[in-house]
């Protein structure tokens, strides 16, 4: 039994095969403009993600810790809008439910 489940362990092949990743690449290539965008788009989200944390930071350091109220209330509406943007991103068929008019049956 114990001789199975280390047999399932094992690596089979290399982690990377550079020959089959320039097969796949040879497929993509008519795709570059798009990979590239998504690429783009890509950085921009990962950055868009790490801006939440990185917000609340300042707002503790800089304006909590020195008790400058309208410091923080700049960085309140900077969260709020990253909130925004983020709920947009994770959900965005949150947004058309917000300002989609009520039905009433």
């Amino acid at each position: 039994m114990i001789e199975e489940i280390h047999h399932e362990d094992e690596i089979r092949g290399k982690a990377y095969d550079a020959r089959l990743m320039a097969r796949i690449l040879r497929y993509l290539r008519p795709y570059w403009k798009l990979l590239t965008v998504s690429f783009i788009f890509l950085l921009l989200q990962t950055g868009g993600q790490l801006l939440g944390p990185y917000i609340t930071k300042v707002a503790i350091d800089r304006y909590i810790a020195e008790r400058d109220v309208h410091g923080l209330d700049v960085m309140a509406l900077a969260i709020w809008a990253w909130l925004f943007g983020f709920v947009r991103t994770v959900h965005p068929n949150l947004c058309h439910a917000i300002h989609r008019p009520a039905r009433h049956a």
